[in-house]
């Protein structure tokens, strides 16, 4: 689910949200203080929103409720959270037991509310899920080892597996003090601007980008240098933004 990861709390029913960074943000969802569970319990899922038109899952409006200050506006955004996980109930500490063990205590105290459901979660036949992931157009799906004791940090045990999608793009110049190559698409015999290249690219790759790249120098300003429209790149990107932008691309090969 393409949201904001969110550990979830209830202790002596005093109710905690806490982002992945450990930001508290409590406040910005009321939505949650109502937890259909009577014992203390720490959940750990993803906030959603999903698009009232299109029904999908809008990781651009999940943002936009994130940033929401004041709560009359809030209310404009309906969220979900989202729960995979659960690492304490009824005063026990359950990182340390397998995954097996923790999804049968997660379905069997916490009941799907208005706002609170858990993510269905699915034995063996990754490929099979990960092909109808792709045909949803989600994110893309985690595998996890079964008896995998709980991380609160990347592991081996746990493998995110994105939903990329692919474009060529001509690179259009890069940043100065700063890495960040300009991104365009031909469109309508013209270049249209889809964003910033930040990710990706080995050493090897940026010393060849800039060897090139100084023979193809057109201006510069304090900022950015630009360049003839003739290095050309595959990139692999999340999704496209409602601005028409690539969201986080990450760069592949230069195509020759």
């Amino acid at each position: 689910m393409d949201g904001i990861r969110i550990i979830l709390s209830k202790i002596n029913d005093k109710v905690k949200i806490f982002t992945r960074h450990k930001n508290d943000v409590t406040n910005k969802y009321p939505e949650l203080y109502d937890i259909p569970v009577k014992e203390d319990i720490i959940l750990d899922g993803e906030i959603i929103c999903y698009d009232p038109i299109t029904k999908q899952v809008d990781f651009e409006l999940c943002m936009e409720r994130f940033m929401t200050q004041k709560p009359e506006k809030m209310k404009r955004f309906i969220i979900s959270y989202v729960v995979f996980d659960i690492l304490h109930y009824a005063g026990k500490d359950l990182r340390n037991s397998p995954l097996n063990e923790r999804k049968e205590i997660l379905h069997s105290v916490l009941k799907d509310s208005r706002y609170i459901s858990k993510i269905r979660h699915i034995k063996e036949h990754g490929e099979q899920l990960f092909e109808a992931a792709k045909d949803m157009d989600l994110e893309g799906i985690v595998a996890k080892k079964t008896l995998s004791c709980y991380e609160g940090r990347r592991s081996n045990e746990w493998l995110k597996i994105i939903n990329w999608k692919y474009e060529d793009i001509i690179i259009t110049g890069y940043k100065k003090g700063g890495l960040g190559w300009g991104c365009a698409i031909e469109k309508n015999g013209r270049l249209q601007n889809v964003g910033f290249l930040e990710f990706g690219m080995t050493p090897n790759d940026r010393r060849a980008f800039y060897s090139v790249s100084q023979n193809l120098i057109k201006k510069e300003t304090q900022t950015f240098v630009y360049l003839e429209p003739r290095i050309r790149a595959k990139v692999k990107y999340r999704n496209w933004t409602k601005n028409k932008m690539l969201r986080t691309p990450v760069f592949c090969s230069f195509i020759f």
